[in-house]
This record gives structure tokens, sequence and C-alpha cells, in this order.
């Protein structure tokens, strides 16, 4: 379906492969699009230390497209809009295609997934159903890998009638997130990560970058290592602050991306 989409793009991106050593793609959050990773400063540390923004990946009629001319560098990120709102196979059929996309433009070069939030929940997801994109390392930064409360409550809400009175005071969100909450609350025998965590994960490194003081997901779940799946494999980087991406995740990124890369 996208061959002549991943034809062009390799032809947009001509370059000797051998050029580029790591490939970086940063996965929002819910509620948050792929320019949240530019506007809380994340990029500006990555540029600031050798890194080249490729884009912002839309997934639009013709298929996946870039917001920013091609450049060549050894180093380079790309950010991914997604339906933060919808369950996650939906948004993995997203991020799925943006893969394949950087896949095509990067064979072979070393590719990390970073997710903030429910994003790095979702990247988890596409390593475990999609292992044939190969992907080296999985950085996450305050993601509910073992469930969120705030997860369990939106679901709670969403059923009750306060859920279907929600539109007439303008909180649709609630409703269109249902199945996500539904995804992301404690992991269960029918749901998404009650199913994920005792899955086989391929071979790669897995880093948990955990906030402490976090208001929304509690910092042990967002330790990979309480994953049944993942016991004992993530090394674990903790930090102060609210749920939310801050400046200085993109020092702590730029850090883990070096250990990695070593």
């Amino acid at each position: 379906m996208y061959k002549k989409l991943i034809l062009s793009l390799t032809i947009l991106f001509a370059m000797p492969l051998s050029a580029v050593a790591d490939v970086l793609i940063l996965v929002p959050g819910y509620l948050s699009n792929g320019h949240t990773w530019r506007t809380h400063g994340i990029t500006h540390s990555l540029v600031a230390n050798d890194w080249t923004d490729g884009g912002n990946f839309v997934l639009g009629p013709k298929g996946p497209q870039l917001d920013l001319p091609a450049v060549t560098s050894k180093k380079r990120f790309y950010t991914v809009e997604l339906p933060s709102e919808a369950p996650l196979p939906l948004q993995a059929q997203y991020l799925n295609t943006y893969i394949d996309s950087v896949r095509a433009i990067h064979p072979d070069e070393n590719l990390t997934l970073a997710g903030h939030s429910a994003g790095g929940v979702l990247a988890r997801y596409v390593m475990v159903t999609r292992p044939s994109h190969k992907v080296d390392a999985l950085i996450t930064i305050a993601s509910p890998h073992s469930g969120s409360d705030a997860a369990e409550a939106g679901k709670a809400i969403s059923n009750s009638p306060v859920g279907w009175f929600a539109p007439m005071f303008g909180a649709n969100t609630i409703n269109r997130s249902r199945g996500l909450y539904h995804d992301l609350g404690r992991p269960s025998g029918n749901n998404l990560l009650g199913w994920l965590n005792t899955r086989q994960h391929p071979q790669a490194s897995y880093v948990s970058i955990v906030r402490n003081g976090d208001e929304w997901v509690d910092a042990s779940s967002q330790d990979m290592n309480r994953v049944p799946a993942l016991r004992g494999r993530s090394s674990v980087r903790v930090t102060q602050g609210k749920h939310s991406l801050h400046p200085g995740d993109g020092l702590v990124l730029i850090n883990v991306l070096a250990e990695l890369s070593k």
C-alpha cells in the first residue's frame, strides 16, 4: 500500500546510509502531539548535542508525510502524530506505519523509541507485536507499565451517567478515551496491559525514566522491571517533577542515549 510512499521517502532522504549511526523516534503521550517534544524543550537538548530534527510524521490521505525538509546527519530524530485518545491497538497502526517509513530510510541503523506516558506503553506494545521493526532500545518516561489509577477513574467515569452527560459540558475526551482508559487500567485478564505484560519481549535495551512526584502515575508503575516479562531487564533513572514533559527530560534523554551508544 505504501510502496510508492516508501520509494519517494527513500529518494527524498537519499544519502550514504552509513552516514547515519543512530535514529530516534519520539512518541507522545495522552492528549499530546509530536510537537510537544519541541514545545517542552526536549528537542532543543537533542539538537544541542548533535542530533538533527528529521521532522514530524503525520499520516495523511497519501500515507506518512514529514513537515520538515530532509537533512543529512549522523544522528537524527523524528516525532510522530497519533490519535492519542484512541485505544492502543489503533494508535499502534499509526506508529507501525511511521516506523516502516523510518526503516525504509534507515534500514540498518540503530533505532531507539522514546515514549512519554501512554506513548511508552504504546512503543512497548509495538515492539512486542511487530518484532520485525528490530528496535534496539526503548526509553520510557513516566509511563504506566503497571497501569494507572487515573485510567481506572477515567474508565469508571466514562461508563457512568457522568460520562453520558460529559459531551454537554465539553468533556468529549472522556468518552473518546474510554477504550484507552481500559487499556491502561491495572493489568487484569481482560485488558491490554494484562496481556502485554506477560508476552515475550524482544531482545533490546530497556530504560525506565521514573518520575518521583508524578501526580498521575505511581513511580512503581513506571518501572519496567515490575512487568513480569521484563523483570531485571530494565535500567532505571529517577527524576523529580510532575507528570508532564519538561526541559530537564532532554538532558536525561541525552545521557541515556550516550550510554546506549557505548
